[in-house]
């Protein structure tokens, strides 16, 4: 929460956010609300019936459950220049929170309960435990570091 310029309050909504997903839904993501690059012919296989801030946290779970491999690429906190947050509005919370239960009704409890998953979540910030074919994947992105 350091590393963050938001307010306490956008602090607190966002763990929450993050803790919900992870506990509901038991995926082990650093982070469900973020850019999020994948094949659209996976995308178009995904029924998506989120309506909120929920359908990203979707994509990437469903697309977990469905046994595909993800590569986490830690991201600071960059601050908005431009535009009006409105995710942290009350009304913007309870939509998103009441959306995530519906979900979790509808297709997330069934998917949590099956327990194994032939998913991975490969970090670049545990480069020590990615295999060879990830580590020449993501050796440009430490070109910066030199």
């Amino acid at each position: 929460m350091q590393r963050r310029s938001d307010t306490l309050y956008k602090a607190v909504i966002s763990l929450t956010n993050y803790y919900i997903l992870r506990i509901f839904f038991s995926v082990r993501f650093h982070d469900f609300q973020n850019i999020t690059f994948c094949p659209m012919r996976m995308v178009r296989q995904i029924e998506l019936v989120g309506r909120t801030s929920f359908v990203n946290p979707e994509l990437l779970l469903k697309s977990y459950y469905r046994g595909a491999r993800f590569i986490e690429v830690p991201i600071p906190f960059i601050k908005r220049d431009l535009g009006v947050a409105k995710g942290t509005k009350i009304k913007a919370v309870i939509r998103s929170l009441a959306d995530t239960a519906r979900n979790w009704i509808s297709w997330g409890s069934r998917y949590r309960l099956k327990r194994q998953h032939p998913s991975v979540i490969y970090r670049v910030a545990e480069p020590f435990r990615l295999d060879q074919p990830v580590l020449r994947l993501i050796l440009p992105l430490f070109e910066d570091f030199k």
